[in-house]
């Protein structure tokens, strides 16, 4: 089973490469004169995403951009949807904002009108 990522319900490519990063959200807490954590509540866990693609074409890039940025300038958040294998085949939406997108055109890529070594991350808000 292969990783599927939506944004605002448009199915993303398969990326070439992805990772699933957690970072939990605590309040509170501080150490002991023993050096143990005491006080310390969980918040919530946060998902960051990171996405990457070794080659696009202009219209799966164009989707991309689609889905992400001119939905972004208009609403501030999207909805990611990911399901992962590890993940025993569950589905988990999340409101997000993305990090700077990164892609490369060389000629090669630009004669066959595609897009090379794409990334965007989506962080959880």
């Amino acid at each position: 089973m292969s990783a599927v990522f939506k944004v605002n319900g448009i199915v993303l490519p398969e990326p070439t490469e992805y990772d699933i990063e957690f970072q939990p959200i605590t309040d509170g807490g501080e150490r002991n004169l023993a050096g143990k954590m005491v006080g310390l509540v969980g918040i919530a866990p946060k998902y960051k995403i990171p996405l990457s693609w070794d080659y696009l074409t202009d219209s799966e890039l164009n989707t991309i951009m689609g889905c992400t940025w001119d939905e972004f300038e208009s609403n501030l958040r999207i909805e990611v949807t990911f399901t992962f294998p590890s993940y025993a085949g569950r589905v988990k939406t999340i409101q997000a904002y993305f990090s700077p997108m990164q892609v490369k055109r060389t000629s090669g890529a630009y004669l066959n009108n595609g897009w090379e070594n794409f990334s965007i991350t989506f962080i959880e808000m």
